[in-house]
């Protein structure tokens, strides 16, 4: 089959070269005998050579074998299949377990990463001795330093986010915004700043662990744990309702932005997810889902920015209650799937039923703060914090 589709071109290439040395005699001859006639007989010979320049046409190709067919789909296991509308909530979520980021996200911040442990390794960047890393997030990295020229520690946080000049300008204007907030269990945020290249914040350092420590059990009992417990809830929710009556909210409540000094005293931090529910500032990539999935409300896990509020917080205190009544997250599951499936579709099982000699009070308390449709959920931290107090008082007045 291949010869007999060569055979058309053979003939043609043979055929131009007789007629391009007719053309060339033709010109010879007429310029050595100074006889137009040959020069007009070479016209024939171009000719030819035209209409040889036509394309013939390619020759019949065999039938393309029949295209192979589609892999079958992954089967979901029964019961774990999502709500339809879910689809871009999968595409917005991003959390430290499940890496739902493009190609390019992923090596941008592997690249952080190393660029990280160079800094590290250095020990220096800027006016700050960095003494140790801290820990690391899907956002950035936290480090133990000195500001050098206050001799002061303080947690440095560098984010590898917001590359365009445009993105960090927005973010050292906004993170200023909130420094200039001041209550006693909010850490203070002390500078703003770029240092090559990178956005970063420097806020007090808190000597002490964060909340999730203290939610660990370690096999002691519940009416033992819970008044401290419910202490460091009032503080946090007196806190978020005070960035709630200055327009923000903070939109990442969980264990570990929760951090307790020596003395036990909670400090809420991180405000790299805060947003100002009048002037739309988000100190965050514009179109993206943000914060840990496990504590977020469902307006929130959809990324529907509209519907965000003070409920939102108040939704992830519930999370913090529910966890601290019961040891346990009320839409804690091993698939991502399965958590959005949870917070948006399914009721939390009661706390009473998860642990024994859970309070009523305070159940009623959580499960009202984890209503999914905003309309019927608490109305505020204040409100959260008040029944909170209410309890504890009553509950201290009794021993």
């Amino acid at each position: 089959m291949a010869k007999a589709a060569e055979s058309p071109w053979r003939w043609r290439n043979i055929v131009g070269l007789l007629l391009t040395g007719g053309l060339a005699t033709c010109l010879v001859l007429s310029w050595v005998w100074h006889d137009t006639r040959w020069a007009l007989g070479g016209l024939l010979p171009l000719l030819g050579l035209v209409l040889l320049r036509k394309e013939p046409q390619e020759p019949t190709s065999a039938p393309a074998p029949p295209a192979e067919a589609p892999p079958p789909a992954r089967q979901t296991p029964p019961g774990t299949e999502p709500p339809a509308d879910l689809e871009t909530a999968f595409a917005l979520l991003e959390s430290g377990t499940h890496d739902l980021r493009t190609p390019s996200q992923r090596v941008t911040s592997a690249r952080f990463l190393k660029s990280s442990a160079r800094m590290l390794a250095e020990g220096q960047l800027g006016p700050y001795k960095i003494l140790k890393e801290l820990g690391r997030g899907s956002s950035g990295v936290v480090y133990k330093a000195l500001w050098e020229p206050h001799n002061k520690l303080v947690a440095m946080k560098i984010l590898q986010r917001l590359a365009e000049d445009k993105e960090r300008r927005r973010f050292i204007r906004e993170v200023k915004a909130v420094s200039q907030l001041e209550h006693p269990h909010i850490v203070p945020i002390y500078e703003v700043d770029t240092l090559q290249g990178r956005p970063y914040y420097s806020m007090r350092f808190i000597e002490g662990h964060d909340f999730e420590h203290s939610l660990r059990t370690n096999g002691a009992l519940l009416t033992e744990l819970l008044p401290g417990r419910v202490r460091v809830l009032i503080r946090i929710a007196q806190a978020l309702h005070y960035l709630h009556e200055r327009g923000y909210i903070h939109r990442d409540v969980k264990p570990a932005n929760i951090l307790l000094d020596q003395q036990d005293r909670p400090y809420l931090v991180d405000f790299g997810f805060a947003k100002h529910t009048a002037l739309d500032i988000r100190i965050t990539q514009p179109g993206t889902t943000v914060g840990t999935p496990v504590y977020m409300a469902p307006e929130q896990i959809l990324g529907r920015q509209d519907q965000l509020g003070p409920h939102t917080d108040v939704f992830s205190l519930g999370n913090l209650l529910y966890q601290a009544l019961t040891g346990e997250l009320p839409h804690a599951r091993p698939e991502i799937a399965q958590i959005v499936q949870s917070v948006l579709a399914e009721a939390p099982v009661p706390p009473s039923q998860v642990r024994g000699g859970v309070p009523a009070e305070l159940e009623q308390l959580c499960l009202a703060a984890l209503t999914k449709p905003i309309a019927r959920r608490l109305a505020s931290a204040a409100v959260f914090a008040q029944r909170l107090s209410a309890w504890l008082k009553k509950e201290t007045a009794g021993h």
